[in-house]
């Protein structure tokens, strides 16, 4: 009975055990996905307060450009090749001409995409390693039960089958007092039909049901 009560209780702890080791893994993955879209949040407002920056900076240069005398377009064409490759395809319509809003859209989409990028790599890490551990409850599981089986087996706690010869017929049931067997003897015969006449008594008596007697008091035909 050792055997077998150290086979169910290691049985019984592997699942535990597993179901403890996804927890874990789940509260892991979660907040590391909290500190990885933290984290790529602010980038991408550290991001777009530099391009903030840079766009004061390349205005201010248009400026000074304008007084230094240089020509409207060349200065206007300058600015805007700065300002686009400050946010690239901001507006791809009008390249350049991009707004606080259009930044602003930019730089969120920017971070759905990392965030996005970030979900998929976890959630890649979680089936990884939640298979494994699977596998590794099943695998432990079943190298306990196959170990544990033949040491069970030899101790005798395992139920032995024993197999009917073919020769040997099955025994019919026995009787009992309460069921005693059926026997052509123990049934009252039943009266042939009454007559079509002026016997109406006849007429009217009902016809006997059989009844099984035991055994030792059953009548005989004669008797009857």
């Amino acid at each position: 009975m050792a055997v077998l009560a150290s086979l169910s209780l290691a049985l019984a702890t592997i699942p535990i055990l597993a179901c403890l080791a996804l927890l874990a893994l789940s509260v892991f993955i979660v907040g590391r996905r909290g500190s990885l879209v933290a984290q790529a949040r602010r980038t991408a407002e550290a991001q777009h307060a530099g391009v903030v920056r840079a766009d004061q900076t390349i205005e201010q240069q248009l400026v000074e450009g304008l007084r230094a005398g240089k020509s409207l377009k060349d200065a206007t064409d300058a600015f805007l090749q700065q300002r686009e490759s400050l946010v690239p395809g901001a507006t791809p319509d009008r390249p350049g001409h991009w707004s606080s809003d259009d930044l602003k859209a930019y730089f969120q989409n920017q971070l759905a995409e990392a965030i996005s990028a970030i979900n998929r790599r976890l959630l890649m890490l979680a089936v990884i390693a939640g298979s494994s551990v699977i596998a590794v409850s099943v695998t432990a599981m079943t190298v306990l039960y196959g170990l544990h089986t033949p040491r069970a087996a030899e101790q005798g706690l395992a139920p032995q089958v024993q197999a009917v010869p073919a020769s040997q017929s099955i025994p019919d049931a026995m009787p009992t007092a309460e069921f005693p067997p059926l026997m052509p003897e123990a049934l009252v015969p039943i009266a042939p039909p009454a007559r079509q006449g002026n016997d109406s008594a006849s007429a009217a008596k009902p016809l006997p049901i059989p009844v099984q007697a035991p055994q030792d008091q059953v009548p005989s035909v004669n008797q009857m």
